[in-house]
């Protein structure tokens, strides 16, 4: 039977620390991203990115995408039923995945400036 260290080593791209029980993330890095595409409300690439960072999310993490693309820049995707309460944002875009409901697309730096304490507490 593995523990639950082990079962977070399966879980995700990032394994969290142990004050981390809660963090759930996925990470990309591409030369390029559709960003036109999010104006149609379907961008096939990231529905695909947040399915995989949901398929091993259990019910209670706080679920997050990680984006790189080369010369655009990084930027992070949220779960928003878990970002109503306490996350900010600023500049950042509202994207309903296909099949896991409301996301919001955000600049990487911004988004740990203004939330690094607010994420810490919701991994807990």
């Amino acid at each position: 039977m593995l523990h639950e260290g082990q079962i977070r080593n399966f879980k995700g791209d990032i394994v969290p620390g142990e004050s981390f029980p809660k963090f759930n993330a996925e990470c990309k890095s591409y030369k390029d991203f559709p960003f036109h595409q999010l104006f149609s409300g379907s961008v096939k690439i990231l529905d695909s990115w947040i399915d995989q960072c949901m398929d091993v999310a259990d019910p209670d993490d706080f679920n997050i995408l990680f984006m790189k693309f080369n010369r655009k820049g990084t930027f992070v995707a949220v779960q928003a039923p878990i970002v109503e309460t306490k996350l900010l944002f600023v500049r950042h875009f509202n994207y309903g995945s296909k099949n896991n409901g409301h996301w919001i697309v955000m600049d990487h730096d911004t988004f740990w400036e203004i939330n690094a304490d607010t994420v810490k507490e919701l991994c807990k």
